[in-house]
């Protein structure tokens, strides 16, 4: 299973604020990204069927904590394997309420470690914030100015949701 699909693409414009990590990987048609989605494609591959789809779930689903995470854990399980160790992945432990990513175990079958990817980045309320401010800075980058003029604003407070982007453009102009 893969995660990108293979399509034209043909975008050349950069990540937008706000823009999901795999709508930016999945649509751009620079090179490093073709590079990119080869190489995430193959590490999936090398995972067994079922763990696949977990991992193309999670890093489709729109949220780059959970793409970035999923990332980590590939990035990790293959770096052991490369290694030459021998990777289950989601073992039953001796801890009695966790199941660790990875049980590793040398060539000989011996038990090395369990392993728990963690990963940290902002906290939930920070990205929806940012999410928002991201919506309103997409509005107004589109907003008709007379030629010459520039726009720049600066967020004095954040509310908890955002405002319409319409309006905001409607007023501006």
């Amino acid at each position: 299973m893969a995660l990108f699909e293979e399509k034209d693409r043909t975008r050349t414009a950069p990540r937008r604020a706000g823009e999901p990590c795999f709508d930016f990987y999945d649509s751009s048609g620079r090179n490093p990204y073709v590079v990119y989605r080869d190489l995430v494609n193959g590490w999936i591959g090398e995972f067994p069927p079922a763990d696949q789809l977990d991992l193309v779930s999670r890093m489709r689903n729109r949220n780059d904590a959970q793409y970035e995470q999923a990332l980590a854990e590939i990035v990790t399980y293959i770096a052991l394997r490369r290694l030459g160790h021998e990777v289950e992945i989601h073992p039953a432990c001796p801890h009695p309420t966790n199941r660790p990513d990875f049980l590793v175990r040398r060539g000989t079958g011996d038990t090395l470690a369990f392993v728990e990817v963690t990963s940290f980045g902002p906290d939930v309320r920070t990205v929806a914030r940012d999410n928002r401010e991201a919506t309103i800075y997409n509005g107004l980058e589109t907003v008709n100015l007379p030629p010459g003029w520039l726009l720049g604003y600066e967020v004095l407070t954040y509310g908890q949701s955002a405002p319409s982007v319409a309006k905001l453009k409607s007023e501006v102009e």
